[in-house]
């Protein structure tokens, strides 16, 4: 079994290998790509400054990805419509990563096969993808990085929005711009069965098992590491409520019941049907609309929570959306129909039947489980992921206690005695994780960006740091210092963000609950939109610490800069367009969200490039996704001498041409670092130049 490295290495062939440290990185999705990408640059870095030193201990990655390619959960399992929906769309890609998406067509292909029986019980169906006609939920300027832009790759303005298959293409393209050979070395088709830290020989020990193409038969290995990052994802096993499924199915439910990641028969499954949706979170939303779009005849959604992500939209196409929040379902009463009960929330995440509000019936064909997923750390020993279970830990507030004066006052009347505060509502999380480090092992690394609430940016950041520590640019504190810093700063949270508190304090939480009334919204939002920007300040403070390329957004010391405020404020404007409610009844037909009014105040935090309409509307384009819905009219792509004229759309005349390459860029006497900004014959057009 031979094992490659990464082409993230030292120019110079002298070097003492033993000089240089071991990686083994888990997983090749965004956390592994963002690693990856940020150690190419920081060993480029090195050479252009003839950092000798530098090169002669630059890191050995080893790679290790169990799919045919790189994106990890953003490749395409099936799409919502026919077997076409599959093929690739290489039109648009650059040969330099056309087998990256002919892997990802296979993989669809090879998701009919059996599941392999063997000692270890993986294979190939092992792996989580999403569905291929998945748009984003939140705006594309949260997902554009600043060491390549989207004026550099895509060449024109964008939609508020983005399909799923330009935002994996963006971001395998970014890498290998960066080196065109940076997934020469990745270990694809390839599992990690177990990893354990040896204290002895202070090495990983991790144990490699290797599939042959077909995935009909594997070889295992061991080999040692100096540190390991685990990259494999958040979203890394679907989560289903195992104990609800079977109880409904065993009371007499008929139709077919699958997690939202199970799109092999949507279309087959929604059209015309009655379908319930168990989750109300972004994979709620985005399957609500799906089920739209494909002709479900009614679309029910249930979340115990009080106000998930689907309460924010207020109107959804055709009004074929309910949502009954602060409810699940709990059983069936016949092939067709399911009982839903309606809960109190208690805190903790546990919640009991509401004894004044009645069970109700609802007829429903189909059950999409759309209860999203959990991380897959399930190869770690134990003792490497024990502080991500300690769920119940309790912050030990000091005797003297007492909270800053906050808004909730002005609601309560009263201070509230803390109660039990758990560590994990807070947002450090876990008391034994420090900049994504295992405090009692900080070679163990975890590449994601989920606790700043901006998961793919911050994987980035998070990426960007790592690759700091390991070429020793950043160091840490002492054992005891990171513990104490942890709960400095939850215990910081807890006094000063009352929302943060309302998390955390089971008290707290039942006082906020008794007292609420609909007059205290406007307070209750303004209370909750300070824990966005504590969030966001929180990242910014890791892209100090890390020199992430690019703007900034502050820290909690210094406020926010001007891009992170621009940041909040396409945050927010995202929340607003959810929220508008469509008088026209005709409109109201085939409005979404992602239909938005004013695209022109998204702009881009790097460029600042204002977003453009879609083409159409969102629920006339095709499930079997067409990458020039993205694109201008006047946008000619993969034909070498295609020259494009450009207007104005006052004077309509010829302002400039320049010419579109097959690789994405543009080329031409007026052309600036390869990226043009059209003039194009619209009035919601703005005026740029090449």
């Amino acid at each position: 079994m031979t094992m490659m490295e990464t082409t993230l290495c030292s120019t110079d062939d002298s070097t003492d290998q033993n000089e240089r440290p071991t990686i083994c990185v888990i997983g090749c999705g965004p956390g592994g790509m963002f690693f990856l990408h940020a150690l190419e640059g920081q060993r480029q870095e090195f050479i252009k400054s003839n950092n000798q030193e530098a090169l002669r201990r630059f890191p050995i990655v080893f790679c290790f990805e169990r799919s045919g390619g790189p994106g990890g959960v953003w490749r395409a399992k099936r799409s919502h419509g026919s077997d076409h929906n599959t093929e690739v769309h290489q039109d648009v890609l650059s040969t330099a990563f056309e087998h990256v998406f002919e892997e990802e067509k296979k993989t669809t292909e090879e998701d009919e096969m059996p599941v392999i029986a063997d000692a270890s019980n993986k294979s190939k169906a092992d792996t989580t993808n999403m569905y291929e006609a998945l748009w984003s939920n939140g705006s594309n300027q949260s997902l554009e990085f600043a060491d390549y832009t989207f004026d550099e790759h895509f060449g024109h303005a964008l939609p508020v929005f983005l399909p799923r298959h330009e935002i994996l293409e963006y971001f395998i393209s970014r890498c290998l711009k960066r080196n065109p050979a940076i997934f020469d070395g990745v270990n694809f088709n390839t599992s990690i069965e177990h990893v354990e830290y040896d204290d002895d020989l202070q090495k990983f020990r991790v144990t490699i098992r290797e599939y042959n193409a077909s995935y009909t038969n594997s070889t295992t290995n061991v080999r040692l590491f100096d540190k390991c990052i685990w990259a494999a994802g958040e979203n890394g096993k679907v989560k289903i409520p195992t104990k609800m499924r079977e109880t409904i199915k065993a009371q007499g439910f008929r139709g077919p019941m699958v997690h939202s990641s199970d799109s092999d028969r949507f279309e087959e499954n929604v059209r015309g049907k009655r379908v319930l949706l168990v989750g109300g979170g972004y994979s709620g939303e985005d399957l609500a609309l799906m089920a739209c779009k494909t002709g479900a005849e009614k679309v029910y959604i249930t979340s115990r929570r009080e106000s998930p992500v689907v309460t924010w939209t207020t109107s959804w196409p055709g009004n074929r959306v309910e949502v009954l929040a602060e409810a699940q379902p709990i059983g069936a009463n016949g092939p067709n129909s399911i009982e839903v009960q309606f809960v109190l929330d208690q805190g903790f995440d546990t919640y009991i039947p509401d004894p004044d509000t009645p069970n109700i019936s609802i007829d429903v064909d189909t059950i999409i489980f759309c209860t999203g997923y959990e991380s897959n750390q399930n190869m770690l020993h134990p003792k490497l992921t024990e502080a991500f279970r300690m769920e119940e830990d309790t912050l030990d507030l000091p005797h003297d206690w007492k909270p800053a004066p906050n808004g909730f006052d002005e609601i309560l009347g009263r201070d509230v005695p803390p109660g039990e505060v758990r560590w994990y509502h807070t947002r450090q999380y876990y008391r034994r994780i420090y900049r994504n480090c295992l405090i009692d092992n900080p070679n163990m690394m975890f590449c994601y960006g989920d606790d700043f609430d901006i998961p793919l940016l911050g994987a980035d950041i998070v990426a960007h740091l790592f690759a700091k520590i390991v070429t020793d640019q950043v160091t840490f504190p002492s054992k005891e210092e990171m513990l104490r810093e942890v709960e400095e700063r939850a215990i910081w949270e807890v006094t000063n963000l009352p929302f943060i508190r309302y998390d955390a304090d089971r008290n707290y939480r039942m006082a906020m609950i008794d007292a609420y009334e609909p007059k205290h919204d406007e307070l209750w939002y303004k209370i909750e939109d300070a824990v966005d920007v504590y969030m966001l300040q929180r990242a910014g403070e890791l892209q100090e610490e890390a020199d992430y390329p690019g703007p900034r957004f502050g820290t909690p010391k210094t406020g926010l800069t001007a891009t992170g405020k621009a940041w909040i404020q396409n945050y927010f404007a995202v929340s607003d367009d959810r929220g508008k409610k469509i008088e026209d009844p005709e409109v109201a037909e085939w409005r979404t969200f992602r239909d938005v009014d004013d695209p022109q105040r998204y702009k881009s935090l790097v460029t600042g490039t204002p977003c453009v309409p879609l083409k159409k509307r969102w629920m006339d384009i095709d499930n079997v996704y067409d990458s020039d819905i993205i694109r201008p009219d006047d946008v000619v792509v993969g034909q070498d001498a295609s020259a494009i004229e450009h207007k104005s759309p006052e004077t309509m005349e010829l302002t400039l041409t320049c010419v579109r390459s097959p690789t994405g860029g543009w080329t031409g006497s007026k052309a600036k670092g390869g990226t043009c900004v059209e003039w194009r014959e619209s009035p919601l057009s703005v005026a740029g130049e090449c």
